[in-house]
Formats: C-alpha cells, structure tokens, sequence
C-alpha cells in the first residue's frame, strides 16, 4: 500500500505538474527519508528489537516511553525545519524549496508518526490494523491528490499537505484504537531513551552511508542541472520501481531464510543457500532489465507523458544499478546471519567515497546520465566486494 501510493504520487505530479515540481518532490522526499532514518534508528528499530523481550505492564510502558519519544521527536523536527525554512525564505537554494519545507514544518510529524505507527503495528503482529491504517492513508492520499490534479491545483506542496493529512487520520486512528496498549512514564521514558541511545546510534551510522550515497546524486544534480533534471531522473527511477514488490519480497524471505539456514547447517550450506539465491535473483532482475532496454523509454512516456521521452538509455543503465543491488543484498544477509556486520560497513564507506568523488565528477560531465553512472559505479563496487567477501569468509569457515 504505502509503495503503490508512493508511486502514484510521483506519476500524478510528473503529469500534472511537470519537471520541476517532480524534482522538488523528490529533494522534499528525501528530506522526509533522511528524518525516518533518524526515527527508525533511535526509536523504531530499539522497539522492533526490545518490545517482543516484554509483556503486560512493562511492554505498555515501553510503547508509551517510544510513543513520549517521538513527539519529542517530532516537536525537535518543526524547530529544525523552521530553521531551514528562515535560511531559504530569502530565495536561497532551489526555487520552490522553501515553500516544501515550510510545509513539512507542519506535516513532517503527522508524516513521520504513520512510519512511527506501522513499526509498532508490525512489531505487535497486528498485520491486519497495519494494513487497514496502510490503505485509509494511501486512499485518501490518492483521491486527494487527483482531486487537486483535477482542478488544476496540485503542486509538489501541496501533495506534502495532502499526504500529511492523510497520515494524520491514520494517527488518530491508531490512538484511539491502541489508547489502552500504552502508558506513560516520564521516568520510564528516560530510562529507555538512555537504552535507545545507546542501541540506535550504531543502527544509525551503519544505514547513513546507504543513505547519503543514494540520497546525494538528487542534489548534487539540483544544483548542476536544475530541478527539470531531477525530474527526469524521478520518471525513469519511478519506472524502475516497478521492481519493488519483487525486491521487497525476495529481502523479507532471504533475511530470514539465511538466519534459518546458517542456524541450522551453518556456514556450509549457508554458501549453497546464498549462491543459489544470488543466481536467481540476478536472473530474474536481468531479465527485467533486458526487458527495459527495449521499453524503459516508452513505459517512462506512458506513466510520466511524452515531456519525458528519450530516457531509453538512461532507464537502461539504472535496471542494471538495481540488478547489481539486488545481487548485493543476497550477500548483505548472509553477513548479517553470520552477524558479520562490519564487511557491510565497509563496503558501504568505500561506496560513499565512490559516489562522493566520481560520483559527483559523473554527475557534473553527464547530468542524469552521470548519476546513473554513478549508482551503477557504487554498487558493482558493493556487489564485487561482498561476493569477494562472502566467498572468502565461507571458505576459510568450511575448511576449519
């Protein structure tokens, strides 16, 4: 629910909007994305980990304490953004740019509580609440935003405002369906934001890597070609997406098959495991990406309009960064089943320090055409390193 609203929303402003206001709806997302980074290391991913350790009592009031935890959380967030808001008010930075960030002053937080919301959901089992919650916010998100696209109203801010005020019901919601599964204590709170701390900042600092350098190429183009080339990018990437349900998928089982399997057989039939999936995942999204060179262009122009046409290559080249990513997290979570967590982080630094220096020289000669260069660049070097990695470490194991 939440990835097919995600991806209306990108076809609804290209179409209806055009370049800019897509481009600025990307840089707005990924402001939005680098603040659930923040939330999920320090407040989503410790209750995923700690809650299910608890019961009765003790759980309601760890929820209470993760729930006191982000309105703090949110209440710190409307000041930053305000700040930033004051900093570009001049007409400083993009076009447009203040007006987005003036408006997730007010919605960021009803934004970033849903995220909030579902990881409670999820880490409860309550499947069938998340999905309902899930698909409220994405319906009202949708008909929102084609009502404004219908009378000519829709702007990249004003589907912020419609998407916060979406995750706004879904909040409310859930607080008066879930008001008895939580107690607050401020003293409590405290304890387990000290618990929190100290368990999310290594969360944090692995998953800022992976962030920035997938989250840098948007702005280093902003401010090289302008907001219409990252619109452009955003049609193509928004073609792209159309691999998620089978990535998203395919990570859920191997995650926990690769745990199952290094559990039960160790680090032999580990290899065999991740060797097999790695095969068959490549060649899944190979061929998804043979079938994009001979469509990726017209499928960017059906979805986004003909103000979009001639992306083929550039649609192309990004099919094979999502390939090679594919067959790098194969790898990623045989590491982690053999809690081995610091080749990850490697290879993760090495890849920002790619994407940091020819990245960005990639992005400033080729304009989108670079930062598909530049991804592609980063991930052969993730995919190489951890299939290096991974084959050493195995080997060394079943010969001891």
């Amino acid at each position: 629910m939440v990835s097919l609203a995600s991806f209306c929303t990108g076809v609804i402003i290209g179409r209806s909007c055009g370049k800019d206001q897509l481009g600025l709806y990307v840089l707005g997302m990924s402001i939005i994305n680098f603040l659930l980074q923040m939330q999920y290391a320090f407040i989503s991913s410790p209750y995923t980990v700690f809650s299910p350790q608890l019961g009765g009592a003790s759980r309601a009031r760890y929820t209470g304490s993760t729930l006191l935890h982000q309105w703090i959380f949110s209440a710190t967030l409307a000041i930053i953004l305000a700040a930033v808001w004051i900093y570009l008010s001049p007409g400083r930075g993009p076009q447009g740019l203040d007006v987005i960030v003036l408006t997730l002053i007010f919605m960021g937080s009803f934004i970033t509580f849903r995220e909030y919301v579902r990881r409670i959901c999820f880490s409860g089992l309550h499947l069938k609440a998340a999905l309902f919650l899930d698909a409220g916010a994405a319906l009202a998100q949708v008909a929102g935003l084609l009502l404004l696209a219908y009378l000519g109203k829709l702007s990249a801010a004003r589907a912020f405002g419609v998407m916060g005020l979406g995750c706004a019901l879904m909040g409310l919601a859930w607080l008066r369906w879930a008001r008895r599964s939580f107690t607050i204590s401020l003293t409590e709170a405290k304890a387990d934001f000290a618990r929190n701390w100290s368990f999310g900042k290594w969360v944090l600092s692995g998953n800022l890597a992976i962030f920035i350098s997938y989250q840098f190429f948007p702005w280093a183009l902003t401010f090289l070609d302008g907001l219409a080339a990252v619109g452009i990018l955003a049609a193509c990437q928004g073609v792209i997406a159309l691999s998620t349900p089978f990535l998203e998928g395919s990570a859920i089982f191997l995650e926990a098959k690769s745990a199952r399997v290094f559990a039960q057989g160790g680090i032999g039939d580990l290899r065999g495991f991740v060797g097999k999936s790695a095969v068959i995942v490549g060649a899944v999204m190979a061929l998804f990406s043979l079938t994009l060179l001979f469509l990726g262009g017209k499928l960017v122009v059906f979805l986004y309009g003909p103000q979009y046409a001639g992306q083929n290559q550039l649609v192309f080249l990004l099919s094979l960064y999502i390939l090679l990513a594919a067959i790098a997290y194969v790898f990623h979570f045989g590491f982690r089943a053999m809690d081995r967590q610091f080749y990850i982080i490697k290879a993760n630094l090495l890849r920002l320090a790619l994407v940091l220096t020819l990245g960005f020289w990639l992005v400033k000669v080729s304009g989108p055409l670079g930062v598909a260069w530049g991804l592609l660049a980063g991930n052969l070097l993730v995919a190489a390193l951890h299939c290096l990695d991974f084959l050493r470490i195995s080997h060394d194991g079943r010969r001891q």
